[in-house]
């Protein structure tokens, strides 16, 4: 099934009246931006049309680190191999996280010298883990933890290929120069259908702090 999604802009009339480059188009770009949001947070914890991740009822496998305030090596190792060789081996297979859970896995000691996840401070942390690619995810409200603490689900590792995401392809876009008229201002409407479903949860794994 498929959701109804969108936004209402209200743009004034001098704006319009006012501005050399095509407004239409320019709220077309946030919107889209923001229509991208919305899918990411829903793929993983949505509801309704969105079959997410991160919801209950989809019943991932889930694996208890060893400590509540930390998370190791060994953790991500003993996580990674939750899942079928399979399942490891596609390109689409990625760690998702948020970014305060990176800044802790990152921060791993991979020896007592220190950090492991990059080579000198003048160089970005990689962004590969375990050889897959490992993405932040910071939509409030996408069911991932953002503390090392008792209890937070924080990584979610698996093969997006078994996520189906289904999409009536591009934007419907309206406009009214009538129901704000009063106020002097014209409506912009921006809607689109999205849903998405996982067709086999044995290719994902969530790793939850003791």
């Amino acid at each position: 099934s498929l959701e109804k999604s969108g936004s209402l802009v209200q743009v004034s009339d001098e704006l319009l009246s006012d501005m050399a480059m095509n407004v239409p188009d320019l709220l077309a770009g946030a919107c889209r931006k923001a229509a991208g949001q919305y899918q990411n947070k829903s793929l993983l914890n949505g509801t309704g049309a969105w079959e997410g991740l991160m919801t209950g009822g989809v019943g991932l496998t889930q694996y208890t680190f060893a400590n509540a305030a930390s998370i190791t090596a060994a953790d991500l190792t003993n996580l990674y191999y939750q899942i079928d060789a399979d399942f490891r081996d596609s390109d689409n297979t990625v760690f998702v996280t948020r970014s305060p859970i990176a800044a802790a896995i990152a921060a791993i000691a991979g020896t007592a010298a220190g950090i492991h996840a990059l080579d000198s401070l003048t160089q970005g942390p990689s962004e590969w883990l375990l050889g897959k690619r490992y993405l932040q995810d910071d939509n409030t409200g996408n069911g991932l933890g953002d503390a090392v603490t008792t209890g937070k689900t924080n990584v979610l590792f698996g093969d997006w290929s078994w996520v189906y995401l289904f999409e009536r392809a591009g934007f419907s876009v309206s406009r009214s120069d009538d129901v704000y008229f009063a106020e002097g201002l014209v409506g912009f409407k921006y809607s689109y259908r999205m849903g998405s479903a996982a067709s086999n949860t044995n290719a994902f794994v969530i790793g939850v702090q003791a």
